[in-house]
């Protein structure tokens, strides 16, 4: 947000920054107290709670000057910006509807937003509405992009299944390049739609970091602990509980086909990236049953296989062909 401001070519676009730097300061500072005042005693809890409530937090004050914002971000710590909710989120589609990537990441954070704030389930409700100004500025669209994956894993966990077929045909239609005879369907020109299909990668990666590193995790601490594998999962006091993140996580991965990202990466000119969604989906469909069907079958019915087939198990070869030749 602090790098949002300061490029804010606006007025108008800086008041929305300041109110998102404005409100989540309120939120740090409530955090950062609560968890100071656990560490100490009744009498120094006590000083704290007082403190607090017209000065900011000696925990906040050392965190902003570490990340050394304190200077820019102080001033707003007195402030009193309101905003009114007059406009409801739109609706979706969003990206058929969109003709710009920033409109289509602003109108989609907004209505997941939306949905966050009136979810009871989501511990992050109050964050993203914290956020809601700042996102609605051109100037914001690297706060949107931060926030974008948290919503998404935010929709998914915490929100009903309405939300994440929502959630799914938005990325989708992100890495569709359909056309209604000579027309695209969608009205965005191509360096946009880059932008768009980049976030959707990025967001993939992401994801499957967020999964690899749990497992990864897991696993040290189940060689640490031998009894880690035996933790009672129904008395886990967290509001993300593991098991089912990773499992939301996966579902939704699966619901994003590996073909359609490596095509949306071609057709945008990203030619390794799509070879490396190609392999990944090639690894994915046919490593296993080419391992148990090695004994079975003669090299010549694989080479004759290979040659006189577009596709192996939904591989595109002339597409790989084609982005090899393009490298």
């Amino acid at each position: 947000l602090v790098t949002s401001l300061k490029s804010s070519p606006t007025i108008l676009d800086q008041h929305k920054i300041s109110f998102g730097i404005q409100e989540l300061l309120k939120l740090l500072n409530e955090s950062g107290s609560s968890n100071y005042g656990r560490a100490e005693d009744g009498a120094k809890k006590e000083r704290a709670d007082k403190s607090t409530k017209s000065s900011m937090s000696q925990w906040l004050r050392e965190k902003l000057e570490e990340a050394d914002v304190l200077n820019v971000v102080e001033p707003f710590w007195t402030t009193n910006y309101k905003q009114a909710d007059t406009a409801a989120a739109k609706s979706p589609p969003f990206f058929l509807k969109s003709n710009s990537y920033y409109a289509w990441l602003s109108s989609f954070s907004r209505f997941l937003i939306s949905r966050s704030i009136s979810n009871k389930n989501s511990i992050w409700r109050s964050f993203f509405y914290a956020c809601r100004s700042a996102i609605r500025s051109n100037a914001g669209i690297s706060a949107a992009e931060f926030l974008f994956p948290l919503l998404i894993l935010d929709a998914v966990c915490f929100g009903n299944s309405h939300d994440e077929t929502i959630v799914v045909r938005e990325l989708v239609s992100s890495l569709t390049f359909d056309t209604v005879g000579s027309e695209a369907i969608c009205s965005m020109n191509m360096r946009e739609r880059e932008k768009a299909a980049n976030s959707v990668f990025t967001l993939i990666d992401l994801l499957r970091k967020w999964v690899d590193q749990e497992i990864e995790d897991r696993y040290r601490e189940s060689r640490r602990r031998k009894r880690a594998a035996n933790v009672d999962l129904e008395s886990c006091t967290s509001a993300w509980p593991a098991d089912i993140v990773l499992s939301k996580i996966r579902r939704l991965l699966d619901q994003i086909p590996l073909s359609l990202c490596a095509s949306a990466a071609s057709r945008v000119g990203m030619n390794a990236r799509a070879l490396q969604f190609l392999e990944i989906d090639s690894r994915s469909q046919i490593a296993s049953s080419a391992i148990s069907n090695a004994k079975k079958n003669t090299a010549s019915y694989h080479d004759s296989k290979f040659l006189k087939s577009c596709h192996i198990d939904g591989i595109d070869l002339q597409l790989t062909k084609k982005l090899l030749g393009q490298l």
